[in-house]
């Protein structure tokens, strides 16, 4: 997911949630010597007139307690909550 912030002010990603999870946190992957681990932050900064990309590996949005499997092509209700 690509969020594109078209504003003169830069904006930051605080929070999300969706009704097919019980929780959605934002994370990102670290890597600890050989280790590669998620980890939640605060939010996510998004530049005025610029983009920022949520993808495997990286930054991605963590859903928790999900009400059923996802599958490929499923379309998931989720609202993000900007500052």
């Amino acid at each position: 997911m690509t969020i594109r912030n078209k504003g003169s002010a830069p904006d930051r990603l605080v929070g999300a949630s969706s009704s097919a999870a019980a929780k959605v946190e934002l994370h990102v992957h670290i890597m600890e010597g050989n280790v590669a681990k998620m980890r939640p932050v605060q939010g996510y900064d998004i530049p005025a007139n610029g983009s920022f990309e949520l993808k495997p590996g990286g930054a991605h949005l963590m859903f928790i307690q999900i009400a059923r499997p996802f599958k490929e092509g499923d379309k998931i209700p989720v609202k993000l909550k900007f500052e």
